[in-house]
C-alpha cells in the first residue's frame, strides 16, 4: 500500500505537466433518452478538454440515438459516432472502435452511467505504472427507496472483495461501466458473442502478465435494474460466467499463484456449487422415486436432501416481497443461485449472442 501511494504521488507530479490523450468508448443501443447527458458528463470532467475524445458505437439502434448525438455534437471534433446498421453486440462494437482510436489509453463505460468529475483522471493516473494494464473504478448504485436493497448489499460486498484482491495481486476482471485499459492490452481475439466481455477483458490482461487495479475513489453511478427484469439479467450473466470460464481457464493454472486461487474461490466455486447442488437434488429425487417404486422403501438420505431443498424454497417464497434486512439478503441469495443454474443450462444449449434487450433502470 505504501509503495502504491508513492507511485500515485509520482504519477500525480508527472501528469500535472502532461496528461495523455484519452478515448472514452460507449456501445449504445436505443439510448436516445440519456446519451446526450452521458456525453456532457464525460466532456465536463476535470480532464483537459482538448485531450478527451468520445466514441459512440450505435449498435443497430431503432431509435434516434445517432441523430441525437449528431444534432448536439456535430460541430464538436472530440465526439465521434460509428453507426452499425445491424446489431452486433457490445463485444463486437467495442472491438471495432478500438481499432479506430489513436490514443494509447481507452476508457470504457455505458450510456446509462455517470462519472464523478475526477474519475477519468484517477483511472488514467494509475496507468502511469507500466506493470498495470487496466484500472477498474467503483460502481455505486443510486438509492431507490429500498426496492432492491439486497442487490446493493451484494454489490458493496463485491467491491470490498475487488479492493482486497487488487491489493493482494490483481482485480478479477473489470466493471464495464468504469474502467481504463492500455490499447495494447485489449484482447483483440474477444469473441463477438461474449456476454460478460468486461470480466473476460480484465482476466486476459492478467493472463498476459499485467495487473488490474481496483480504485475505490474512481466513482461511477448507475440506477439499479428494474426488479421485474432482474431474473433475465441474472440468467444471462450466469450463462456468460460459464462462457468466461471457458475463455479464461488458463488463469487457474498454478503459475498465477494467489490470483489463480482467488479466481477459483471467488468466481468458479460460486458458479459451480449451485449447478452441483441442483444435480444432487435431481439425483435425490430420482433415487427416491426408484426406491419407492422398486423397493417399496424410502431413502432417508434422499428424503432429507429434498426436504431441506423444499424448506429453503418455501422460506425464499415467503420472503419474496422483502427487500430489507436478513430476509431480503436470503431471498436474493437463493434467487441468484437459481439464476446461475438456469444460466448454465442456457450456456449448455449453445447459441449465445453478444447482444440482448437493455434492462430498464429504476428512475429516482
Amino acid at each position: 500500500m505504501v509503495q502504491r501511494k508513492r507511485l500515485l504521488q509520482n504519477a500525480g507530479t508527472f501528469f500535472k505537466k502532461e496528461l495523455p490523450p484519452v478515448s472514452v468508448v460507449i456501445s449504445a443501443y436505443n439510448e436516445e433518452k440519456c446519451i446526450v447527458e452521458r456525453i456532457n458528463n464525460i466532456l465536463e470532467s476535470d480532464f483537459p478538454p482538448e485531450k478527451i475524445f468520445v466514441w459512440i458505437g450505435v449498435d443497430g439502434s431503432m431509435d434516434g440515438t445517432a441523430a441525437k448525438v449528431k444534432g448536439k455534437f456535430d460541430n464538436d471534433k472530440r465526439v465521434y459516432v460509428v453507426e452499425f446498421p445491424e446489431r452486433k453486440g457490445k463485444a463486437a462494437v467495442i472491438k471495432n472502435i478500438v481499432d479506430k482510436v489513436d490514443t494509447q489509453i481507452i476508457v470504457f463505460t455505458d450510456a446509462n452511467t455517470l462519472f464523478a468529475k475526477d474519475t477519468i483522471k484517477k483511472l488514467v493516473m494509475h496507468l502511469y505504472d507500466k506493470k498495470i494494464g487496466s484500472v477498474c473504478g467503483k460502481l455505486i448504485f443510486n438509492k431507490d427507496k429500498g426496492k432492491v436493497e439486497a442487490e446493493n448489499i451484494y454489490w458493496n460486498f463485491e467491491n470490498k472483495l475487488k479492493e482486497a484482491e487488487s491489493i493482494i495481486d490483481s482485480c478479477l476482471g473489470v466493471n464495464g461501466a468504469v474502467y481504463a485499459i492500455r490499447k495494447d492490452e485489449f484482447w483483440k481475439q474477444l469473441p463477438d458473442n461474449t456476454i460478460v466481455e468486461d470480466f473476460v477483458i480484465g482476466m486476459k490482461v492478467r493472463e498476459r502478465g499485467k495487473k488490474v487495479v481496483f480504485l475505490s475513489d474512481a466513482i461511477a453511478y448507475e440506477n439499479l435494474p428494474a426488479p421485474s427484469w432482474e431474473w433475465y439479467r441474472r440468467v444471462r450473466i450466469g450463462a456468460g460466467d460459464f462462457q468466461a470460464l471457458r475463455l479464461c481457464w488458463r488463469c487457474l493454472c498454478p503459475q498465477y499463484g494467489l490470483f489463480a486461487w482467488m479466481f477459483f474461490s471467488h468466481k468458479v466455486l460460486r458458479w459451480i456449487i449451485p449447478v452441483l447442488t441442483a444435480g444432487i437434488v435431481i439425483a435425490a429425487l430420482v433415487d427416491l422415486v426408484i426406491a419407492v417404486l422398486v423397493c417399496g422403501t424410502v431413502s432417508l438420505v434422499s428424503f432429507a436432501i429434498l426436504t431441506g431443498g423444499a424448506v429453503v424454497l418455501v422460506i425464499a417464497m415467503l420472503l419474496r416481497n422483502r427487500s430489507r434486512g436478513v430476509g431480503g439478503v436470503f431471498q436474493h441469495f437463493v434467487f441468484m443461485q437459481m439464476a446461475v443454474v438456469f444460466g448454465f443450462i442456457k450456456f449448455c444449449m449453445g447459441g449465445l449472442k453478444g447482444y440482448w434487450e437493455p434492462v430498464p433502470r429504476d428512475r429516482n
